[in-house]
């Protein structure tokens, strides 16, 4: 990712019990309006949008919480000004602990997680938290 315009990236390792299934998690912050481009890559990411908008590379907004999969070609994401979003970057194991679904159903995509959980409630109420909360260490935590 480019950074030049990125005010603020914090990076967490997980707790001792989330080692097995997540590698890192993420704050990312963008004061200002930012292209970055990705990498093809075997790391599925959750992430959760909690402020601010963003579009994905072929136009489409993107979802306030989304798993995004594997993908064999590189990607660009749009993040509007003054946005945010925490990113968990799963082990290769640790996604299919926490999915019910099949991990190929993710292979090339960002599916929102709303759809995947039938929860859109719960998910409205992480990112209203995600957003009040002032420090980006309990954002994770």
């Amino acid at each position: 990712m480019e950074t030049a315009d990125v005010d603020k990236v914090f990076v967490q390792a997980p707790c001792e019990a989330l080692r097995p299934f997540v590698k890192r998690f993420l704050v990312v912050e963008f004061p200002y309006a930012h292209k970055d481009s990705h990498l093809p890559d075997t790391v599925l990411v959750a992430a959760f949008r909690y402020k601010g908008d963003c579009t994905l590379d072929w136009g489409i907004k993107a979802p306030q919480a989304a798993i995004t999969g594997l993908w064999d070609t590189m990607r660009s994401h749009d993040h509007g000004s003054d946005s945010a979003v925490v990113l968990a970057a799963f082990t290769a194991t640790g996604a299919a602990a926490f999915l019910r679904h099949s991990l190929d159903e993710f292979f090339n995509a960002t599916v929102a997680m709303d759809g995947l959980l039938g929860r859109t409630r719960d998910l409205n109420r992480v990112n209203e938290q995600l957003a009040e909360t002032g420090d980006n260490g309990h954002r994770i935590f």
